[in-house]
């Protein structure tokens, strides 16, 4: 991915509900070979991409939106991101 998009609502709130920082989630998904997305269709919220991050102890799950306003490519707005498993 060439560019990820984060609001200051979505960096606020991965940093306060899930202590992750938003910059470092950056840091492990743009320009980043090798990440594998599946792709998953919401009914209220569309197209979006799951990412699985290795992080120890647990996993970190990034939620994914594609930009869609026809002329930009590999762009993607974060919508969350958060432990598990």
């Amino acid at each position: 991915m060439a560019q990820l998009h984060i609001s200051p609502r979505t960096a606020e709130k991965i940093r306060g509900v899930h202590s992750l920082d938003p910059e470092w989630v950056r840091e492990q998904i743009e320009c980043r070979a090798g990440l594998v997305a599946t792709w998953h269709v919401h009914p209220e919220r569309g197209l979006r991409a799951l990412i699985e991050l290795p992080m120890k102890p647990k996993r970190i799950l990034v939620v994914l939106y594609p930009v869609t306003d026809g002329m930009t490519q590999d762009e993607y707005h974060l919508g969350s991101a958060y432990p598990w498993k």
